[in-house]
């Protein structure tokens, strides 16, 4: 059982965090956690990339940057995942497959975030703090050669669809695709509403009144405060 207060927390410890994104990776395969699956998971490419993303984001707040560029190139040459360490990334990460993957610094993630492969999400040129900075809600799911480009906020539970490129804010729990995207329905509505209801049951239970986009939101105004860049 996980601590689910690794995910509202703004700096948990690097073994918490990791614990939390195995057992994303083994939901992700639809395994309960246990030292077997996890151990069958390490191997995955996937659960390597985001161990590797992990070391190198702990290395970079920790101003360890030439250990965190290191890390960063590593990724990129063995798996093919350019996930730059900069990039504010929630517990709960899982990754169907890392070669393609592109996330770029001034990027917000919240926890138990989804990405199925070739998903590439950049804010373009601005940085932290200024109009550019993209913003995901928890619980996204992006689908293959999913694109998001630009300064938008994704709301909490939204699903991304294959080969959608998403340039403007999307809202929590719809359902977008195409290029240009449009929304098709909400999660509630899927076909498979039931099965995914019952799946993202067993991550957590939200506390009333909690919303995670809006304590990625807070993390982002600190983070430009000038107190947090003295």
């Amino acid at each position: 059982m996980i601590d689910e207060s690794v995910y509202t927390e703004p700096n948990p410890s690097l073994w918490r965090v990791i614990r939390a994104d195995l057992r994303a990776m083994t939901r992700l395969a639809e395994k309960p956690l246990t030292l077997g699956s996890a151990i069958n998971v390490l191997a995955l490419p996937s659960t390597c990339a985001i161990l590797i993303f992990r070391l190198a984001q702990r290395a970079h707040r920790t101003h360890l940057r030439p250990i965190s560029r290191v890390l960063y190139f590593a990724n990129v040459v063995l798996f093919g995942a350019d996930i730059a360490p900069g990039a504010d990334i929630a517990p709960g990460l899982s990754i169907g497959h890392p070669v393609g993957m592109k996330i770029t610094n001034n990027v917000t993630i919240g926890p138990r975030v989804v990405l199925t492969s070739n998903v590439g999400i950049s804010p373009g040129l601005a940085k932290r703090g200024q109009p550019g900075h993209v913003l995901v809600g928890s619980d996204v799911v992006f689908f293959h050669s999913s694109t998001v480009l630009g300064a938008v906020t994704i709301g909490d539970g939204a699903v991304i669809g294959t080969a959608t490129t998403i340039t403007r804010n999307v809202p929590a729990e719809a359902v977008m695709v195409g290029t240009p995207p449009r929304q098709v329905s909400d999660r509630a509505s899927m076909p498979c509403a039931d099965a995914d209801a019952e799946w993202r049951h067993t991550w957590h239970t939200e506390r009333a009144g909690e919303s995670p986009t809006a304590s990625a939101e807070a993390r982002l105004a600190s983070d430009a405060s000038p107190a947090a860049t003295t």
